[in-house]
């Protein structure tokens, strides 16, 4: 046994660390709001490509902006009343969150492109992986960017909120999923 201590005993964690944990936190409770602009785009887009990647089945309805935008001034609207917001923090929320539904459906045609340009690809007699190869990056591409925008839609989500609301929606999701 040896003698040494570990340098960290009895210390608490570092700073960053502990932000680092708290924006995960904050970025999974936010992730519920982002469920409804998720879920409203898969039903817009339809097919394997991004409507398959948000884990959604194609729908026999489509959905707009402005419906996608009611869903998630609702959500918001709930969300920030279970945390006590103000109406000026679900002013801004609801700001930025249909800013991001803007972004994520003005994205649907390319994804209905690639989704078309499959089938058309399946459809030739020979079948040119070259071709594959382009939409698969395609769809990829459009992904990525939506997630960063996601991403960026969260933590500016998250400034609108006070530190307290914000760990309070981290206990409250957390509370859900067990």
């Amino acid at each position: 046994m040896s003698d040494r201590q570990d340098p960290g005993a009895g210390q608490s964690p570092p700073r960053g660390l502990v932000k680092g944990v708290l924006l995960a936190g904050v970025l999974g409770a936010l992730l519920v709001t982002s469920a409804l602009i998720s879920t409203s785009f898969a039903s817009a887009a339809s097919g394997w490509t991004m409507s398959a990647w948000w884990g959604r089945h194609q729908r026999h309805h489509a959905v707009d902006p402005g419906r996608a935008r009611e869903h998630a001034e609702y959500a918001v609207g709930w969300l920030l009343h279970s945390v006590d917001g103000t109406e000026e923090q679900e002013l801004r929320v609801n700001e930025i969150v249909g800013a991001l539904i803007e972004d994520v459906f003005a994205h649907v045609e390319q994804d209905r492109a690639n989704r078309q340009a499959l089938i058309d690809e399946f459809s030739k007699v020979e079948i040119d992986r070259d071709a594959l190869e382009r939409i698969r990056r395609s769809e990829l591409e459009l992904a990525d960017t939506l997630s960063a925008r996601l991403v960026g839609a969260l933590a500016d989500v998250a400034e609108v909120l006070t530190p307290e609301q914000r760990l309070e929606l981290i206990e409250r999701t957390h509370s859900h999923r067990h």
